[in-house]
């Protein structure tokens, strides 16, 4: 009997300490992914309801650390970081269930996608890719030089660019997961 209450506790730990199965890295991608979604939503509030240019505008006023804006390493040994997909065009009253950010790593196939709703999800990697093929929405990969967390450096003025007419095409999400063996590229829409 007790040796059964001491495996409960250590399942329990186990489950607290792992996060219900996410990993540390997923945990804090979705923190941030979440961060822009509310903060995007502040900014359309204060900006006539239309949501920010780039990822970029939401830097220093709704977002300090510039961190945030970025997809934290896939492994330990990257060092070059990656902004988020970001969706030009949104206003507020758009439908919640419509994607506003993607992380642009692949992990065991899966990839986060934020949405206006404030919601993320794991979709596969076919589904993101054609989300961001679909040619009624524009995507970007754009946010503010990175930074370390806890460095404070002074913002320079940027210019949002302004949204071209039709779809802007974007590289695909590359698949450099550990996971995966195959190295294929994957064609974008056009």
């Amino acid at each position: 009997m007790r040796q059964f209450g001491f495996l409960a506790l250590l399942s329990v730990l186990c489950l607290v300490l792992v996060g219900c199965g996410q990993s540390r890295r997923d945990q804090v991608e979705l923190a941030r992914m979440k961060s822009i979604l509310l903060q995007s939503r502040a900014y359309a509030t204060d900006h006539g309801n239309d949501y920010p240019g780039s990822l970029a505008e939401l830097h220093p006023k709704y977002i300090n650390e510039v961190s945030t804006l970025y997809s934290p390493p896939q492994l330990e040994s990257e060092t070059e970081r990656q902004p988020y997909y970001y969706r030009l065009g949104l206003r507020v009253g758009t439908k919640v269930d419509e994607p506003m950010v993607i992380s642009p790593h692949v992990i065991k196939g899966r990839v986060n996608v934020g949405y206006v709703g404030g919601f993320t999800r794991q979709l596969s990697f076919e589904e993101t890719q054609q989300i961001i093929s679909a040619g009624d929405m524009n995507w970007v990969q754009t946010a503010p030089p990175y930074v370390e967390p806890g460095v404070r450096v002074e913002p320079k003025p940027v210019k949002a660019p302004s949204p071209p007419s039709g779809s802007v095409p974007i590289p695909p999400i590359p698949t450099n997961d550990p996971a995966e063996t195959s190295s294929e590229p994957v064609a974008s829409g056009q």
